[in-house]
């Protein structure tokens, strides 16, 4: 009964560490919902500058053939040009770097529920085995702890990514913005 007791003591941990492995999971699932979002977002804004591009291109065509200082005109706006076509090449990359730690948190993902996995598999196959099933659970643990660590690592450096690309980017809308309006009072 002793023997019994402990067996079903342990199986009890094993539950409650998958338990803690389906939170991860969740939360995992959360933070792909939530980069899809972001993902979402960077296309839409590339659109918009599309749009933005496609807009200032018009308003270039007209410029050029009103204004009487044509040539410096036009320098000026083909520099526009160029500045929104970098912006758009700098989204676009933003773009795929989201992509890329959307593709690294979902290996993340399937990482862990193969994991899961493999602890259910271990522990309906060594019950019997209580000196190996305590084995088996400290390394499971370990391994899940490291998969842990990775996992905010990845986060960690994914958000200031995003925090210096917005910055990067507010500062680079605000210049334009002047510049442009300058250009378009001259």
């Amino acid at each position: 009964e002793t023997m019994l007791q402990e067996l079903e003591d342990k199986l009890q941990k094993e539950e409650k560490a998958h338990e803690a492995l389906d939170k991860q999971k969740r939360k995992l699932e959360n933070t792909i919902h939530s980069l899809q979002d972001t993902l979402n977002d960077r296309e839409n804004r590339v659109a918009e500058l599309q749009h933005s591009l496609d807009k200032t291109m018009e308003d270039v065509a007209r410029l050029t053939l009103k204004s009487e200082d044509d040539a410096t005109m036009r320098s000026n706006i083909e520099k526009k040009m160029r500045e929104l076509e970098n912006k758009v090449s700098d989204l676009s990359e933003d773009l795929e770097a989201e992509r890329a730690a959307h593709k690294r948190t979902d290996k993340l993902k399937r990482d862990l529920n193969e994991e899961l996995q493999k602890i259910n598999n271990e522990l309906m196959t060594s019950v019997d085995n209580t000196a190996v099933l305590q084995d088996l659970r400290n390394k499971r643990e370990q391994e899940a702890e490291g998969l842990k660590k990775e996992l905010q690592k990845e986060r960690d450096e994914h958000e200031n990514m995003l925090k210096e690309k917005r910055k990067k980017y507010r500062l680079r809308l605000c210049v334009d913005t002047t510049a442009f309006i300058l250009c378009s009072s001259r």
